[in-house]
């Protein structure tokens, strides 16, 4: 917001742009400002999202706590001095309290001027903007790490339950092969014994009974 606010703020030193630029320039300094009027008016549901607590409790904390100490090692470095006291030295308090301080000074300009001319002096304000950015940038990096790690530790989970499953449905499998084996086996041998038993002259003249020996072979 505060890049395309101060290219509005020097329209007249840009003789080469025309009213469209700038107008796009300001549609995108809305559209920053009501995203983060959204942003800065509720709470994410950590309940349905695929977060750790770990990355719970990191995110409460960038939201109230110093937001120097979430830059990157090199700019929290070469900041040490400036970082404490930029943006109203609103850094401090977190990054909603950032946010809602950004929010409200956007407004505050667009209900004086509407970016015509510069109202109020400003100071350090780009590079605030950059650091804030620069602190976004580290929280989604965490919560892309941390997405990482939940989605990958489903997807073990998913493959042991796998594995489980097919030696579970392996063992039942042979528990019936093996039955129906032995019943089989059983069935064959009474068959055998009941055939030994008949005499010899029924089992070659009897139509009827080679019939339902058959039927019963074949069952």
């Amino acid at each position: 917001m505060f890049a395309q606010r101060e290219v509005l703020y020097g329209r007249k030193n840009y003789m080469y742009l025309d009213a469209a630029y700038f107008d796009r320039m300001w549609y995108y300094i809305m559209e920053s400002l009501n995203n983060t009027k959204l942003f800065t008016s509720q709470d994410p549901n950590f309940e349905k999202m695929l977060v750790t607590n770990s990355f719970q409790d990191f995110y409460t904390k960038v939201q109230l706590s110093d937001l120097c100490e979430y830059l990157p090692v090199d700019i929290k470095i070469r900041a040490e001095q400036l970082c404490p006291t930029i943006m109203n030295q609103n850094m401090r308090h977190g990054l909603k309290a950032m946010l809602i301080y950004i929010q409200n000074l956007i407004e505050t300009d667009v209900a004086i001027n509407n970016f015509t001319y510069r109202a109020i002096p400003t100071q350090n304000e780009l590079e605030g903007a950059f650091m804030i950015s620069e602190v976004i940038n580290v929280m989604n990096s965490n919560f892309y790490n941390d997405l990482i790690y939940v989605t990958t530790k489903l997807v073990d989970q998913q493959k042991i339950f796998n594995i489980i499953y097919l030696v579970i449905l392996f063992i039942v499998f042979f528990i019936i092969i093996t039955e129906v084996k032995n019943k089989i086996y059983e069935n064959s041998k009474i068959i055998i014994h009941f055939v030994y038993v008949i005499p010899s002259q029924t089992l070659f003249t009897d139509d009827t009974f080679e019939r339902t020996l058959r039927t019963l072979i074949n069952f």
